[in-house]
């Protein structure tokens, strides 16, 4: 690929010819751009989420599996796990098995998918690794968590907060166009992602989506 020719170019070039994975390192140099829009769209546009690390493995989900294998995985395990912790409810466990048990709920329900999945013509669904399934169990974790210390209204308003930032998250980095120039311009992908992080924790001003709830005062 045509590139500026500076030092970090040329390190990755070298390691592309010796057999390192191109998409690999194009994914590397995106995903902190994905971090920097988690922190945007959580200091500029006021989405909350499941803080910075959830977001980003959901995307590597999202990569892994497609988008519609990635949502009808997460849905399975969501409801799953919410089962599982109605009928926990009545059981009275210590923390650690009753997550157990929850691991043990979903592992049953991900195999009974991947059991069903030709015959619901599912095709994307049977060639699923144990690395997205495992994203996900963290992203149902997260979910079951906030259930449990908050509301379930609230809980189900985060998930689809970060549901909503890994989709975007997963059409920047699987864009062609930005793969390539990250790809031919490391450098300056480097220095441009940290000046966006610098941005965004310099801004102070209101969050746009409490522009959004007190318009009528402002």
């Amino acid at each position: 690929e045509g590139g500026g020719g500076g030092p970090l170019y040329a390190v990755i070039a070298n390691a592309v010819e010796r057999g390192v994975s191109e998409q690999t390192v194009a994914l590397l140099l995106l995903f902190p751009l994905i971090a920097a829009m988690v922190a945007f769209s959580r200091q500029v546009v006021g989405l909350v989420g499941f803080g910075m690390l959830v977001p980003v493995l959901v995307t590597a989900a999202f990569l892994s599996t497609g988008i519609t294998a990635g949502l009808i995985l997460f849905v399975v395990i969501a409801v799953a796990a919410t089962l599982a912790r109605l009928v926990l409810k009545r059981v009275h466990l210590p923390y650690l098995p009753r997550m157990a048990v929850l691991v043990w709920a979903i592992s049953l329900a991900v195999l009974g998918l991947l059991v069903v999945s030709p015959s619901l013509s599912l095709e994307q669904m049977t060639g699923l690794g144990i690395f997205p399934i495992l994203l996900m169990v963290m992203l149902a974790e997260s979910y079951v968590e906030a259930g449990i210390t908050r509301t379930w209204q609230t809980a189900a308003m985060m998930t689809a907060e970060t549901i909503g930032i890994a989709l975007v998250g997963y059409f920047m980095v699987s864009s062609a166009i930005l793969q390539s120039f990250v790809l031919s311009n490391p450098e300056w992908s480097v220095v441009l992602i940290l000046l966006m992080d610098v941005m965004v924790g310099t801004y102070k001003g209101l969050r746009l989506m409490e522009v959004w709830r007190f318009r009528k005062l402002i």
